[in-house]
């Protein structure tokens, strides 16, 4: 037995094992349903959530739902084992005769595919809006149109009103989408909140953008493997859910995709051009929401692995050499950032709305469980194919598993909420890094066995939105 058929058969035994385990996770879970049910009633209640009577259904219906999901993913797992098998045994060069290899055949291909992907993201996004009541949380909404006042008349009137709204506001440090939402309005006379849905939905196709030009292209996979990733990235659960959803969740994982690319950019080719695109992303992000503050760790995190990696400091030259760099580093990219957003508080007499945004963090749903939920839907098949394509890694990737778990950790350590929305900015490294177990893929069964899985991961993705399975 060859090299080869070592490893399919490990691959079969492998995916062999996982839906007999898949299989008895069902069944198990069947069993102890109505234990789960009993523990968790009157969860919300005894926290005394103010939406207890709503969030005790959902989150009872999400318990029994489960149930499905298993049951879902066993016979996803099952066609999977089977495609291995049948995919290894044809010519991986047939992939022509089912995908189109002229340009322009391609082209109509691929754009079809993103206009039915986007238009389901924005129909499924708009319904979850409209099942939650057309919130428009947090006086998000209230804050856009003070600013949209101010922008269209410019007086000390407006102003005044503007500065006294924000004195009492808790969210007000956060001005930067409210902002954005505002020229939206004023240059298009939408309504605030479709200024708010379309800035979101904009955010996302932007972040798709430079996740495709910035931190996949790069890595030369050819157009078919990129195209897959992209993909995987716009049927991912909580991408489809934040896209259209009035929150700012959707610009966060803009920039914090447009920080990656110019980090690793800059990490790759240091450039001045590359200094002033991060710092300013930097300081700009500061005043997109609370939830980006981690990622003023990134750069200085970089630098450190990549001394580690280049084993610099076995050397003294070398090690003065980095640390010259590294004190650069911290004072554009951290010190710069904080002192702009601290003067900005004082200058605005913020101080006190900043403490109070961040004792609000902790809610019910700080339930660590729950972090770990949300951290399966948003990244699980994503980690899967991280996870096969390990032997594969190199230094780009390690930097962006750092940043993904320097983000990871910021939410598991904080009082922030077991929501998927949160998760978002963890895509787009962890998508990137993903590419490494797509080409595994392809290699064992070809274009075809790349297809079927991330077809199977987007079904599954969409089924657990029609089963609320979302937080």
């Amino acid at each position: 037995m060859n090299e080869d058929q070592v490893k399919l058969t490990r691959w079969i035994r492998g995916s062999a094992y996982a839906t007999t385990i898949s299989g008895l996770l069902t069944v198990l879970y069947a069993g102890i349903l109505p234990f789960f049910l009993h523990q968790f009633d009157g969860f919300y209640r005894n926290r005394q959530d103010t939406d207890a009577a709503v969030r005790e259904i959902q989150l009872q219906t999400r318990l029994q739902n489960y149930f499905y999901l298993l049951a879902a993913v066993f016979l996803c797992l099952a066609l999977w084992t089977m495609s291995v098998r049948f995919c290894s045994t044809l010519n991986r060069g047939e992939s022509s005769k089912w995908w189109p290899t002229n340009r322009v055949a391609n082209r109509w291909t691929a754009g079809m595919i993103l206009g039915v992907v986007t238009g389901l993201g924005v129909f499924i996004s708009s319904r979850e809006w409209n099942h939650a009541g057309q919130p428009c949380w947090d006086d998000y909404c209230t804050y856009t149109e003070c600013i949209a006042q101010w922008l269209s008349v410019r007086t000390r009137e407006s102003f005044d009103l503007l500065w006294q709204f924000m004195r009492g506001y808790d969210h007000a440090n956060s001005p930067m989408g409210p902002l954005l939402f505002a020229v939206v309005k004023n240059a298009t006379g939408m309504d605030v909140t479709t200024a708010y849905q379309t800035t979101n939905l904009l955010a996302t196709l932007g972040a798709a953008l430079i996740l495709w030009r910035g931190l996949i292209a790069p890595g030369r996979y050819g157009g078919f493997l990129e195209g897959m990733l992209l993909l995987m990235f716009g049927t991912n659960l909580v991408v489809v859910r934040c896209c259209f959803f009035p929150q700012t969740d959707a610009l966060v994982l803009f920039w914090m995709t447009a920080l990656l690319a110019i980090a690793l950019a800059r990490m790759k080719q240091p450039k001045f051009v590359y200094d002033i695109g991060a710092g300013l992303l930097l300081i700009s992000g500061l005043f997109v929401k609370l939830s980006f503050l981690p990622c003023l760790a990134l750069i200085p995190l970089w630098r450190l692995l990549d001394g580690w990696l280049k084993r610099t400091f076995r050397s003294r030259k070398d090690s003065v050499i980095w640390a010259a760099c590294f004190g650069r580093e911290l004072f554009l990219f951290v010190f710069i950032p904080v002192a702009v957003f601290l003067n900005y508080q004082h200058l605005f007499g913020l101080w006190g709305m900043f403490i109070v945004e961040l004792h609000a963090m902790k809610m019910a749903d700080t339930f660590f469980p729950f972090k770990v939920m949300s951290l399966v839907h948003a990244t699980a098949f994503f980690l899967i194919l991280i996870c096969l394509g390990r032997k594969r890694l190199g230094s780009s990737d390690a930097f962006l598993l750092a940043a993904a778990a320097l983000y990871l950790l910021s939410l598991w350590f904080s009082s922030a909420s077991g929501w998927d929305r949160f998760y978002l900015p963890l895509i787009p490294p962890l998508c990137t890094v993903a590419a490494r177990g797509l080409v595994a893929v392809q290699e064992m069964g070809g274009a075809r066995l790349v297809a079927i899985f991330v077809i199977l991961a987007a079904l599954l993705n969409y089924f657990m939105l029609e089963f609320w399975l979302f937080y």
